[in-house]
């Protein structure tokens, strides 16, 4: 077993499982090697297992600061053009209402407790 955050606990064999869905589900969008993958998110289990799942298939991962405003998002997003965008629940209307002024085609994984959920498809 391995304290993540805030005393949640999982064992290694949980993690390696839930890295390597999140990493099947971003090579599903297209994300590949050295492709750039964003995260906004407060510091979480989460966090650790975007980091993991972006390495697992050689993209690049880029942390979004979650106090920033919608102001700086658009620009990190303007200047790093991730292909996927990994957010937390309370961030996702701020990376919405970025992506709908983007002209890049950018796809949204909304991360929440212990669950990812990308266009209407859930992975556990």
């Amino acid at each position: 077993m391995i304290e993540i955050f805030e005393k949640k606990r999982i064992t290694y064999a949980q993690l390696r499982e839930r890295v390597t869905k999140l990493a099947h589900a971003l090579l599903g969008m297209g994300v590949g090697s050295g492709d750039r993958v964003a995260s906004m998110q407060v510091n979480c289990n989460e966090q650790i297992e975007a980091y993991f799942a972006a390495a697992s298939i050689d993209a690049v991962y880029v942390p979004i600061n979650f106090r920033s405003t919608v102001e700086e998002i658009a620009y990190m997003v303007k200047d790093c053009r991730p292909k996927a965008i990994l957010a937390g629940e309370r961030y996702v209307e701020m990376i919405e209402d970025v992506l709908s002024k983007s002209s890049s085609e950018i796809n949204l994984i909304i991360l929440d407790e212990w669950v990812a959920v990308f266009k209407g498809s859930i992975f556990l």
